[in-house]
């Protein structure tokens, strides 16, 4: 694999920390310890960066060395959605995360990062993605996963380079204005439904699909990518309830 320019490892350094986290923490959970059960919580990983949008090879892989494990994941790529993750709660840890290169962590180091964690309990989607201007960064959007009898949820998540948007279902809007970061989650009766993403005066369709929504489901739907660049695209990520 070639290796990205210095210029690119800089600006990927916003993100590659929250996501290096997640997965020094997948590397942790099979250790035996005695004692009284320890808390965890769970994680997903999801790369949400075209790497053509900064630059750089579409694939966009990463490498991740953690403190006390070596080199625990290599060549995470774009669209990857990663876990679950059984991670250890509150606990610290440190980890480096490096561009991929012909040996595993061997590549230009995009960050240096301490002290991440997670909450008992949580269960999260740790996603990379672009700001609105189109800068690397990352979100941790929440997985609602609470009891819905007969129900289905979808939850549209924003991680692309476009401004606030509504999402519309059967043409009527169900989440209006929702800015580069931000998600919604709704129950609804299973079934087919026309889904769009709009900009809120309704001159600009970015995406409009018929999706089927089965009881019991969780649909994280990611909006990727750049418009602009012809790179916008949806991820999608099922998760039961």
């Amino acid at each position: 694999m070639r290796r990205v320019n210095e210029a690119v490892s800089t600006r990927l350094g916003a993100l590659l920390i929250v996501a290096a986290g997640a997965t020094m923490l997948a590397a942790c959970g099979d250790d035996e310890t005695t004692g009284p059960e320890q808390p965890t919580a769970t994680a997903y990983v999801v790369h949400g960066i075209n790497g053509t949008d900064i630059e750089a090879s579409e694939a966009l892989p990463v490498d991740v060395f953690v403190s006390g494990q070596g080199c625990v994941l290599e060549g995470v790529e774009f669209r990857d959605i990663e876990g679950p993750l059984t991670l250890p709660a509150d606990s610290a840890f440190d980890v480096r995360v490096h561009l991929a290169a012909d040996e595993p962590c061997d590549g230009d180091v995009a960050v240096e990062a301490t002290d991440a964690q997670l909450q008992q309990g949580d269960n999260v989607s740790i996603t990379a993605h672009l700001d609105a201007q189109g800068s690397p960064t990352a979100t941790v959007f929440v997985n609602d996963l609470s009891a819905a009898d007969g129900s289905t949820k979808v939850s549209p998540r924003h991680a692309a380079v476009f401004g606030p948007v509504d999402v519309v279902v059967d043409g009527s809007p169900a989440f209006e204005n929702v800015p580069n970061g931000a998600s919604g989650t709704a129950a609804l009766d299973p079934g087919s439904y026309e889904v769009a993403i709009q900009t809120p005066d309704n001159q600009t369709t970015a995406f409009s699909d018929e999706l089927q929504l089965d009881a019991g489901t969780l649909y994280a739907v990611y909006a990727v990518g750049s418009v602009e660049n012809g790179t916008f695209e949806v991820l999608l990520q099922t998760l039961s309830f």
